[in-house]
């Protein structure tokens, strides 16, 4: 899901109504609206369309010039994007503040209104036409982190209690496979307690929409850490230990996540810990569910998850996947972030299903020489097409853990019995 994580820190760091704040609204509008509103220049004004782009500052050459000694020459870059208009501090001598908020290095993104401060000078930014959620009793929508085919992904403020938390926003247009998917996704990671695992408080429906309120993690994803390609082993390492452990403590409560990879494994930044995501392909063991409600809710045939990371089991019959299956998921991502390239990202199509039930991918070796054979023998087992073959998630978790020297995971966050 979606960048989005780096700049939440300090746009979310304190209470409500201080950040780019989403209001409720129905009414539609391309464009956006730029306005000084205090201060030198009080009420010069330009429209950003869609896709354009703007610099405010002292220059007569300014897209809004600003008659301010306080003002840099080019202080302050605007994009107008598809998700909101996109401020970018241009290297000015005083900085920048967007509702009181200092502006990090990397940006911030307005979804609908914010003001934003340039030395004496206030500038009102506003996309009040755009379409947004229906309000949500207690929860003030913030920054939109993504969206997908389930929904989209908002950082909000809840309150009570009181906290920061990330709100998956499913389409009103949802049928009843997407809503059962929702609430058993609600209901499984309920039965879980565990640091590694993404906490979920809440399930609500409001204006006809179905919304899930889950902890808010700050950081980045593992997809998005691999854009910028392999990571060192050591920290592979880390992250698969983790990650094993989370899988573990599902796994003995009798849930299988059914979609581990890259996507949905988030890094978060101030504990350089890893935490597991997004139950909505989860399946539970312990349930005796009927073939009719199994078709429902995981079509006959489906192959879920994403291709690349999808034990070869699951291929042929997802509604049966076990732990193994699971194992094979995070095996894969750490091939991935290994190798710097998926798993069978070369095979030909042809090829692609030979390969994944016979051969296996190319291995690390030929691809990340340089990485230990004692890691890449580790991911090699738990990516083996035979399900006996493969390390169950807790000795997963112990070996890569010893080779990174840390313990696994296996606190509960003390919330809930067993």
């Amino acid at each position: 899901m979606p960048g989005g994580f780096r700049s939440l820190e300090s746009a979310l760091d304190s209470g409500p109504g201080e950040q780019c704040i989403l209001k409720a609204g129905k009414r539609v509008s391309r464009e956006a609206v730029i306005e000084v509103v205090a201060g030198p220049g009080t009420g010069k004004r330009l429209v950003l369309a869609p896709g354009a782009k703007a610099v405010l500052g002292r220059s007569a050459s300014a897209s809004l010039s600003i008659p301010d000694a306080s003002i840099s020459r080019k202080h302050v870059e605007l994009e107008h994007r598809s998700d909101g208009v996109f401020v970018r501090d241009l290297g000015s001598r005083h900085g920048l503040a967007l509702d009181g908020r200092a502006i990090p290095r990397d940006g911030a993104l307005v979804v609908v209104a914010a003001t934003l401060s340039l030395g004496s000078v206030r500038v009102r930014i506003s996309r009040a036409g755009i379409e947004a959620p229906p309000k949500i009793p207690g929860i003030e929508l913030r920054e939109k982190l993504g969206q997908g085919g389930a929904g989209e992904v908002f950082a909000a403020w809840q309150d009570p209690p009181g906290r920061r938390v990330a709100v998956k926003a499913f389409p009103g247009s949802a049928g009843a496979i997407a809503r059962g998917r929702a609430s058993r996704e609600h209901a499984l990671e309920a039965r879980l307690d565990h640091e590694g695992i993404v906490e979920v408080f809440d399930l609500v429906t409001a204006g006809g929409r179905l919304y899930l309120v889950r902890e808010l993690v700050l950081g980045t994803s593992l997809d998005r850490e691999l854009d910028s390609g392999a990571l060192p082993w050591k920290r592979v390492a880390e992250i698969g230990a983790d990650i094993a452990a989370a899988l573990a403590h599902a796994h003995a409560r009798g849930v299988v996540h059914r979609d581990v990879k890259p996507g949905n494994i988030l890094l978060e930044a101030r504990t350089v810990r890893a935490k597991l995501a997004d139950f909505e392909l989860a399946r539970d063991a312990r349930a005796r569910t009927s073939l009719a409600d199994a078709t429902r809710l995981t079509k006959t045939g489906e192959c879920l998850g994403t291709i690349c990371y999808i034990a070869p089991e699951m291929i042929l019959d997802a509604r049966h996947a076990s732990g193994p299956a699971d194992v094979y998921g995070l095996a894969a991502s750490l091939y991935h972030a290994l190798a710097g390239e998926r798993p069978f990202a070369r095979a030909k199509k042809r090829e692609y299903l030979m390969e994944v039930f016979g051969g296996g991918p190319p291995p690390l070796s030929e691809l990340a020489p340089a990485v230990p054979e004692a890691i890449s023998s580790i991911v090699a087992r738990a990516l083996s097409a035979t399900l006996s073959s493969r390390p169950d998630a807790a000795t997963l978790g112990a070996e890569l853990g010893a080779l990174a020297g840390r313990r696994a995971r296996s606190r509960a966050r003390g919330r809930r019995g067993a």
